[in-house]
């Protein structure tokens, strides 16, 4: 991941300093959608058989439509043989794109659908908190936590869960 967040930080750096960061964002957008969802082309994009020139030509292909500092960028990627990690490097590109817009996305874990209602306290109560303009929800149900809300912002995770709780009272019972 380290990797992923250098080579994301120097394209965010040529980004802003070429005043091209949201048509960067929305080119890698798109390259993330294709290698997420396009089979073929991910088996591609991490075959050690196929060259570079290769993978370099389907991409030219592949992403016509992106601008010129995207495209070269992802050049880059694939002749310093980095492409396995290029769906990581874009993710971390748009970690960092969202804090420059001081936005943020957050996966919400609940054992049930939450309303809207509470869906919006908890944007709001985050927005304050870390002084964000937006809060993007990915709401996920999983009812094995019980109760409770998972929150993952970033790197980071707040577990309230009820699940969490009983692990850690079960740790304790054991510790004493």
């Amino acid at each position: 991941m380290v990797v992923a967040n250098r080579y994301a930080k120097a394209l965010f750096e040529q980004a802003v300093e070429q005043k091209q960061v949201e048509l960067v964002q929305s080119d890698l957008a798109l390259v993330l959608e294709t290698i997420e969802q396009v089979d073929d082309f991910r088996l591609m994009i991490a075959s050690p058989i196929v060259s570079a020139q290769d993978k370099k030509q389907v991409c030219s292909k592949v992403f016509s439509s992106i601008s010129d500092l995207t495209a070269k960028f992802i050049h880059l990627v694939i002749d310093n043989g980095r492409e396995v990690v290029l769906a990581q490097i874009v993710k971390a590109f748009e970690t960092l794109y969202l804090r420059s817009e001081k936005k943020e996305k957050v996966k919400i874990t609940t054992a049930k659908n939450m309303s809207q209602s509470q869906t919006q306290q908890i944007k709001d109560r985050l927005k304050k908190q870390f002084d964000l303009n937006d809060v993007t929800i990915d709401a996920h149900v999983e009812p094995s936590i019980i109760g409770g809300v998972i929150i993952q912002m970033g790197d980071k995770e707040y577990d309230g869960s009820i699940l969490n709780k009983l692990k850690r009272i079960k740790q304790q019972a054991i510790a004493q």
